[in-house]
């Protein structure tokens, strides 16, 4: 009974049950600098677009937006 707590407590487990998890700890390593800066670009974009004036201006206006058609698209009547 005391043998396997001499031995070192998880030596029971299979060679392939080790080699699945150092897989995912190495697979865990390498992905986690790619989500990190993900997030950091995540939050940059988001700091970004706070930062932008929602309201329209005179100036960005397209004078066909601001009428509500699109000249030479639709017949005039009239």
């Amino acid at each position: 009974m005391n043998e396997p707590l001499k031995e070192g407590g998880r030596t029971a487990g299979t060679g392939g049950h080790n080699r699945l998890r150092q897989v995912l700890v190495a697979s865990e390593l390498a992905l986690a600098p790619v989500v990190l800066s993900g997030a950091g670009l995540m939050i940059e974009s988001m700091t970004r677009l706070l930062g932008v004036d929602p309201t329209p201006t005179r100036n960005h206006l397209d004078p066909a937006e601001a009428h509500g058609t699109v000249p030479g698209r639709y017949p005039q009547n009239g």
